[in-house]
């Protein structure tokens, strides 16, 4: 498994891996994955097989939490990705983790571990309704 733990957040509260297999090609699966994240919510980078891709944020969050819709709707949350071929197409490998960053407690308040989960796991959905054939 590659290590894809993004720079600068090394120890996240929340995060997730998961691999999966895919009949399609690598470049495919890169091209419909990030045509699926186009949306400007996301900011994408790539860097020759991995991507990253990040939604949220950790000021809006930081200032209004999990009590107002200004900080409820923007949960940071990133995902790693990398796509690797084999020969039956190619092999996806996620991260997907919370960018909050610095805080005092890893204790969490107002379903703010729920909803970190919820999205998460949505970008994880993303990506692997993407690369289905």
């Amino acid at each position: 498994m590659s290590d894809l733990r993004p720079k600068g957040n090394a120890n996240p509260l929340f995060s997730r891996s998961e691999t999966w297999l895919t009949s399609m090609s690598p470049e495919d699966v890169r091209s419909r994955i990030l045509k699926a994240f186009s949306d400007r919510r996301y900011k994408v980078t790539t860097s020759g097989s991995k991507l990253e891709i990040m939604t949220g944020s950790k000021t809006l969050y930081k200032l209004w939490g999990e009590l107002i819709p200004w900080g409820k709707n923007n949960v940071p949350v990133g995902l790693m990705l990398a796509v690797s071929p084999t020969a039956q197409g190619a092999e996806v490998e996620a991260f997907a983790y919370d960018r909050f960053g610095w805080r005092i407690t890893d204790k969490t308040f107002f379903g703010a571990d729920k909803n970190f989960e919820v999205e998460m796991d949505h970008l994880i959905q993303i990506a692997r309704s993407a690369s289905r054939a």
